[in-house]
C-alpha cells in the first residue's frame, strides 16, 4: 500500500511535456535524396525533443494530397506527397495546426484530402475545416487523466482561405471568436493553448493587432499565446502571469533566405505551475539541409531577449520561465 502511495504521488508530480514548434513545410521534402534514405531525415535534429515530450505539435503549412486544383493569382503554391505525413506521424508529431495562408493552395479538394489523411494515421489537427464551426474546434489531448486543448487561428491573406458557413477554410482569429472559443473550453478542459498564424514575413516584432488579439486570448482564459508566419522568432511577453511567444519561426522549411530563424517550446505542465524551456534551432536551409537542430551558439537566445517585452531566464543553451497555473 505504501507503494503504491509513493507512486501515485510521483505520478501526480510527474509533469505533462508538450513541445511546439513553428512552420513546417514539407512540399518538395520527398524529392530530397536525405529523405530518399532516411524518412526521419528531417525530424532528426530534433528527434530527441519529440520523443521526450508527451505531445508534439507544429504548424503545417501546406495541404498534402495526390491531385487537386490549384488556386490562381498567388505567387507561391504548395501541395505535397501523402507519404510525408506519415513520416511526420512516424517522427512522434501528434497534432497539427492548419490555420495559415497555404493549406488552401489546392483548394477544398486539398484541404478534404489533408484531414483525410490526417484522420487516416490518427494525427489530430484545429484550425481549419469545411466550414467556420468545425474550423473553430480543438483538438484535445488526453494525458494521465488532464486535457491539453489547442485551437489555432489565421490572420494571414489571402481572405479567400478563410472559411464561413458556406465555405471551406481557415479560421480567422476574429476577436469574438477567440473570446466564445476559449469560453467554450475554459471549465471542460485543464490547459488552454492558442496559435496564431500571424505578422509579417521577417519581422521580428509583432504588430500592434497580434499584441491585441493575444492579451483578448488571455483575458479569455488562455494558458498559453504562441506564433508564427514571420519565418523569424519574435519576442516573448508575460501578460497577466501568462505567457505569449509571438512567433516560433521556422521548423523544417526549405527557403533560400538565410535570415530564417526558429525555436521549439517545450512546455512542462506541473499542477501548480508550468515551466517553460525555449530550445533555439538551427532553421537556415544553407545550415540545416532540411532537418533543423538546436543552436548552442547562444546568439539566437540574446536576440530573443533584446525582442522580448518581458524577461527570461538563461540556463546553458535554452531560456527558462516558469509560471503559475
Amino acid at each position: 500500500m505504501i507503494a503504491l502511495m509513493a507512486f501515485l504521488i510521483a505520478l501526480a508530480d510527474t509533469p505533462i511535456r508538450v513541445v511546439f514548434f513553428g512552420d513546417l513545410m514539407m512540399a518538395g521534402m520527398d524529392a530530397l535524396q536525405s529523405v530518399k534514405k532516411d524518412s526521419i531525415y528531417p525530424f532528426r535534429g530534433t528527434f530527441p525533443l519529440i520523443k521526450s515530450a508527451d505531445i508534439a505539435i507544429a504548424n503545417l503549412e501546406c495541404p498534402f494530397g495526390m491531385h487537386g486544383t490549384r488556386v490562381e493569382d498567388k505567387e507561391f503554391t504548395f501541395l505535397a506527397s501523402p507519404k510525408l505525413l506519415s513520416y511526420a506521424k512516424s517522427a512522434g508529431f501528434d497534432g497539427f495546426g492548419l490555420a495559415n495562408n497555404h493549406i488552401m493552395d489546392f483548394g477544398p479538394e486539398g484541404l478534404e484530402q489533408t484531414i483525410t489523411i490526417l484522420d487516416s494515421l490518427g494525427i489530430k489537427h484545429c484550425g481549419a475545416g469545411g466550414d467556420i464551426s468545425e474550423a473553430r474546434q480543438p483538438m484535445v489531448f488526453h494525458v494521465r487523466g488532464k486535457k491539453i486543448a489547442v485551437l489555432a487561428y489565421s490572420n494571414t491573406f489571402p481572405k479567400s482561405y478563410w472559411a464561413n458557413s458556406k465555405r471551406p477554410g481557415t479560421a480567422f482569429g476574429r476577436a469574438k471568436f477567440v473570446r466564445a472559443d476559449i469560453a467554450k473550453l475554459r471549465d471542460t478542459v485543464d490547459f488552454i493553448v492558442v496559435f496564431f498564424h500571424w505578422g509579417t514575413e521577417r519581422l521580428d516584432t509583432p504588430k500592434t493587432y497580434q499584441k491585441s488579439l493575444a492579451h483578448i486570448a488571455i483575458d479569455s482564459g488562455a494558458d498559453l499565446v504562441i506564433g508564427s508566419h514571420p519565418h523569424v522568432v519574435q519576442g516573448f511577453e508575460l501578460y497577466h502571469g501568462k505567457p505569449i511567444f509571438y512567433s516560433l519561426g521556422n521548423y523544417a522549411f526549405r527557403s533560400a533566405t538565410n535570415s530564417a530563424s526558429g525555436m521549439a517550446l517545450m512546455a512542462e505542465i506541473y499542477t501548480d505551475s508550468t515551466v517553460y524551456e525555449i530550445i533555439p534551432l538551427e532553421v537556415r536551409y544553407s545550415r540545416a539541409r532540411y532537418s533543423p537542430y538546436p543552436d548552442t551558439t547562444g546568439k539566437l537566445l540574446q536576440e530573443l531577449k533584446a525582442l522580448s517585452f518581458s524577461p527570461f531566464d538563461v540556463d546553458g543553451d535554452v531560456g527558462r520561465v516558469v509560471v503559475k497555473n
